[in-house]
């Protein structure tokens, strides 16, 4: 990004990281963290791998599979491949952020996370 180290005050990736190759969500997330300020927070809401709750976790997921399929064969393929991963814990981890809250929606479907750096 073209922005210098610890610009933000807050940065967010808003369903974003799971319709990347796994190649780069690893790097997205790094220069998230760089351009977020020492004390600053990084906000990631995103697909979560479950286990998805009986039974408006298994209707949202039957909504998210319909969309995430009709959105393309790529953008479907990522999708199962972020969820394979684990979602965005180990993206934190590999990162070196910490995860400050986390709350699961959606009936399991969905995560939503504060995180901040382990170095501060």
């Amino acid at each position: 990004m073209p922005y210098s180290d610890s610009y933000f005050d807050i940065v967010i990736a808003m369903l974003t990281l799971h319709e990347t190759p796994n190649s780069i969500r690893s790097p997205i997330v790094g220069e998230m963290a760089r351009v977020v300020k020492r004390n600053g927070r990084l906000l990631f809401v995103d697909y979560h791998p479950g286990p998805i709750q009986f039974p408006k976790g298994w209707l949202s997921k039957i909504n998210i599979l319909f969309f995430e399929k009709i959105a393309g064969r790529e953008h479907y393929k990522n999708y199962k491949n972020f969820l394979s991963c684990k979602g965005l814990a180990p993206l934190m981890e590999t990162n070196n952020l910490y995860i400050e809250k986390e709350k699961i929606v959606s009936g399991g479907n969905l995560a939503l996370l504060s995180a901040k750096s382990n170095t501060l």
